[in-house]
Order: C-alpha cells, then structure tokens, then sequence
C-alpha cells in the first residue's frame, strides 16, 4: 500500500489516538506488531472456501460471501507496523468513508469525498482506478504531506471524488482441491471484482474502491495545500457492501 495507510511518518490527534513514545500516531488502519493473524484454517468446499469451524474461532463472513482475513484487535500493543494493514479497520473505513487516519467522517463536499494519493507517474488524474486507500480530511493531509516519506518523495495529489464506487478486494487467492481438505494457496490478487467467479476463492485483506467522478483540488484552494506543482496529477477508488 501507499499513502496514507503506510506513511510511517503521519502524525495527527484522533478520539482515541494511540501514541507510540518517540513516534507520531499511526494511521488507524496501520496494524501493531501486537496484532496476530488470527484467521482460522482454510478449507476447501465444492463452492469455494470456508473457515474450519472446527478451529474453535471465529470466521468473518461479509454479506456478499467473501471469506476475510483476520487479525486480531490490538491498538498500542507492540509497535505499528508500517507495512501491515489492518483488514478489518482498513474494511470499516473505506465501507463507511471514513478518515483512514483518524476515522472521523471523511471530508465531503458538492464535488466529492476527499481522497489524498500518491502522484501517478504520467501525471494523470485518477479517473477510474481502483484503490484500497480510503479517503481523508483536511487536518490529516495537511500533515501527511509534510510528515510522510513516501508521498514526499513521490509526489501526492489531493482531488474530490464524487462517486467513489465498490469494486472489489485485494487477498489471496486458493485453488479448488479435495473437499474437507485444506485449501491451497496460489498466490495473491490485487484486484479482485466482487463479479468475478474467482471471488468465492479468495481470503480478502483490502477492500477496494474505484474512483469515478474525479475533480483535482489544486493548492491554495479550501486546503490552502502545499507542492502546487503536483496539482496535475490524478488517482483512483472504490466503495464496499462488506459488514
């Protein structure tokens, strides 16, 4: 991931905020090294997987069927883990449209939810991609620019996304086998659709969006944002019928 969700750099004061010492708070949805996979095994069934119930834990189901990973809910416990995201906080945010980083509502006006992104090479806006980045608010891009590594050096775009679409999910993928038995892992999806007949397969770790209905918010404006340069640049998302 990149952006907010793994700006190992972003501080910003949230209800509930978990202070490391020496550190700013992490995003939300930035797991601890606290937090374990606690996914329960995966076996396979004629159509697609299932958890073991026989594991003696909890299996998450969303409304559509997709199968989730798990991991456990341990805020402040250890140390953040910049390049782990945490399922089921990533999955609440950007089903709600919630702040990735401070998990207040995210800022939405008459052109769009607030989205922060990593610049694209071609310097396109992000019209019709596909994102796992939830969207923002105006307090917390303002400190991710100036605090985030990545998006310093990469570049980063503000825009407004009037309709930030469903998609799909980012997980792992399983091949059919014997019924009863284990299912076997065949690598990882970034983009998976929930239409796609692969989808009962998968174990989802990211919920995605796809951004429709873009508009660059250029520096200076309501944001009164930093790097005018980087104002030409685009992105994109997507929204979640997940619980």
């Amino acid at each position: 991931m990149t952006g907010l969700a793994d700006a190992a750099l972003l501080a910003t004061s949230r209800p509930g905020a978990v202070a490391v010492r020496g550190l700013p708070d992490p995003p939300y949805t930035t797991a601890w090294t606290g937090e374990a996979d606690v996914t329960p095994r995966v076996l396979t069934r004629r159509a697609g997987i299932v958890f073991d119930e026989a594991a003696g834990l909890p299996g998450e189901v969303c409304r559509n069927g997709l199968r989730w990973a798990r991991t456990a809910f341990a805020p402040g416990r250890g140390r953040p883990d910049w390049k782990r995201i945490h399922p089921q906080r990533q999955r609440r945010c950007q089903q709600r449209l919630l702040c990735a980083v401070c998990t207040r509502p995210a800022d939405r006006d008459g052109e769009g939810y607030l989205w922060l992104l990593g610049a694209l090479p071609d310097g396109r806006l992000p019209e019709g991609e596909l994102t796992a980045e939830p969207p923002t608010c105006p307090d917390c891009v303002s400190v991710a620019t100036e605090r985030c590594g990545h998006l310093r050096r990469g570049g980063w775009i503000t825009c407004r996304v009037r309709a930030p679409l469903a998609y799909g999910v980012a997980g792992t993928l399983y091949t059919p086998g014997r019924v009863g038995e284990p299912a076997v892992e065949v690598g990882e999806v970034k983009d998976l659709s929930y239409e796609d007949p692969r989808a009962p397969w998968v174990l989802a770790r990211q919920m995605l969006r796809r951004l429709t209905g873009c508009t660059l918010v250029a520096a200076g404006a309501p944001l009164a944002l930093p790097n005018a340069s980087l104002i030409s640049f685009p992105m994109p998302e997507l929204p979640c019928d997940c619980v």
